[in-house]
């Protein structure tokens, strides 16, 4: 880690290359020590919500996220209600990690796995949060088919709909379609792969769409299941339900309050990490705040359950509050003031809730309302790392206040199947072979494998001339004369290394083929339930670092 400013860190992050290998960051044998301190660090804050010391909210957040936790897991898997939790368990250390309820890959999945053994090691709560004001980018998976001579990668998709609508208002449309996708996927897979973990975790989640139509859901709760009968312990909670939370609101309606502000130091923040990290583009790591005449756009999602369509939240101040508005369809307006009691505006935003109007965090708000509000460490994978470290850097602006650490985990896990040990570079060598053959014959022509005296006689002199032109250094005006001479010795030298340029551009073919076969089935991003239990499982944990 080397810094570039004196408030923004670099951290160079990279996924681990080989099969089987980690990227954890800093390492879980600190994770005490990172837990005491941001718990430590919560405590003394003398920060407030719209008039409610922050230690109270958070207080309140972390009883309501666990009991709730409880309580959504318990509807599919064998955990206690929260009514018969420890009540030690409601308030103590709590973990946590989040994602996309999607068939995300091996890699993300080993997240899961170091999320339970590192709370089981601290006596931790630990609770995995599902992203589901998310849009779905694709219903689909690459599902590697063919054969290992010829294999090649086909989408196999399930009922669900690629538009604006979050993860957590979609419906199957098709439950035909939805139902037969594990048995789809491991017929793509079958030449390649046996027993597949999608046999296993998709009748659970066909059977669990047809109580709820709720694709992402059913996925991620089919997903859990299976992590449940594997030994793990970890909660789940979709952030829908921890944003209908009377803490969320208190926090969503103070941000609101102080909207101008934010914007702002968002803006300015976002302008010296791009600088600081020589980013270009617009768009990364997140877009900017937009202006609209006296409308600010929040970071906040605003849509309605009439209206499914994610769109951007705007608002601008009013004597006694803020109008809020996503410049299509929806206005309403929020009573309060940036330094009096929120619990006006935290009723209002229940009321709109019921009413079917949704208001969800963007990236940067949701995980820095799970690091400084929900949890005493928080386990990013490397996508959310990389832009948590502008979060960090609006956290100390906003709150002016040292931003909670976090752990950065990740893994690369290939599909077993046979590879060759073929590698583009093998491919770059021959191309330079090839090259060299072209420009430099001279020096791959063995003259006592030519078959007459006169054909070592030629060679002999045009590798002369050649040398001579080499080493000439003529005038501007004669340049192009010694240019022409060099390149007439290569083209009368090129028929003494046709054979070996032929068999170099037959190796190269066969390299070829094998460096897109590979690609194909080296790839780290196939989804976790493309691999078989039996070798997966294990590996995953062989991969977790002892605790201490």
């Amino acid at each position: 880690m080397t810094p570039v400013a004196a408030d923004i860190p670099y951290h160079r992050l990279r996924a681990p290359a080989d099969h089987g290998s980690t990227y954890i960051d800093p390492p879980l044998s600190i994770a005490r020590e990172m837990i005491d301190r941001n718990r430590t660090h919560t405590a003394g804050t003398e920060l407030d919500l719209l008039g409610m010391p922050w230690a109270d909210v958070a207080f309140a957040a972390r009883r309501e996220l666990v009991r709730q936790a409880r309580n959504y897991t318990a509807q599919y898997r064998d955990v206690a209600p929260a009514d018969s939790a420890p009540a030690s368990q409601q308030t103590e250390r709590i973990l946590m990690a989040g994602h996309q309820p999607q068939l995300f890959h091996a890699g993300v999945w080993f997240k899961n796995f170091a999320l339970d053994s590192v709370a089981r090691a601290q006596d931790a709560v630990s609770v995995n949060l599902i992203i589901d004001n998310d849009v779905p980018r694709d219903c689909s998976i690459r599902v590697p088919t063919g054969n290992l001579e010829a294999p090649r990668v086909e989408h196999v998709d399930w009922a669900c709909p690629t538009n604006l609508t979050p993860y957590e208002d979609q419906v199957v449309h098709d439950a035909e379609q939805f139902n037969s996708f594990g048995e789809r996927v491991a017929t793509s897979l079958s030449p390649l792969i046996q027993a597949p973990l999608v046999e296993r975790i998709w009748p659970w989640a066909a059977d669990l769409v047809r109580g709820d139509a709720n694709p992402g859901r059913a996925i991620a709760a089919a997903r859990h299941r299976l992590e449940g009968e594997l030994g793990l312990s970890t909660l789940e909670l979709p952030l829908s339900r921890v944003c209908a939370t009377s803490s969320f609101r208190q926090f969503a309606s103070h941000l609101l309050a102080h909207l101008p502000r934010l914007w702002d130091i968002y803006n300015t923040s976002l302008a010296e990490y791009r600088s600081a990290h020589s980013i270009r583009s617009q768009a990364h790591p997140v877009p900017d705040l937009r202006r609209d005449d006296e409308w600010l756009e929040a970071p906040l999602w605003i849509w309605s359950v009439a209206d499914p369509t994610r769109r951007r939240l705007f608002a601008r101040g009013t004597p006694d509050g803020v109008e809020l508005t996503d410049r299509h369809h929806i206005s309403t307006k929020l009573v309060h003031t940036a330094d009096g009691d929120g619990q006006r505006a935290v009723e209002q935003l229940s009321a709109l809730e019921r009413s079917g109007t949704r208001i969800r965090p963007r990236a940067l708000i949701t995980t820095m309302y799970v690091r400084m509000v929900l949890c005493d460490l928080f386990l990013h994978g490397i996508g959310g790392a990389k832009y948590d470290g502008l979060t960090d850097l609006f956290i100390r602006r906003f709150w002016n206040s040292e931003p909670p650490g976090f752990s950065t985990i990740s893994g690369t896990l290939l599909l077993p199947v046979r590879r060759t040990p073929t590698h583009p570079r093998d491919l770059q060598q021959v191309d330079m072979r090839l090259r060299q053959l072209r420009y430099h014959p001279e020096q791959y022509i063995a003259l006592d494998g030519l078959s007459s005296p006169r054909e070592r006689q030629e060679v002999e002199r045009l590798a002369a001339s050649k040398r001579r032109a080499v080493a000439d250094q003529p005038s501007r005006g004669k340049r192009r004369a010694r240019h022409l001479e060099i390149s007439e010795a290569n083209a009368a030298l090129q028929p003494y290394v046709e054979s070996q340029r032929a068999k170099l551009t037959d190796q190269r073919v066969r390299l070829a083929e094998q460096v897109r076969e590979n690609a194909v089935l080296s790839s780290r991003e196939y989804a976790f339930c493309l691999f078989p239990e039996e070798t997966l499982v294990p590996l995953l944990l062989e991969m977790l670092p002892a605790q201490p």
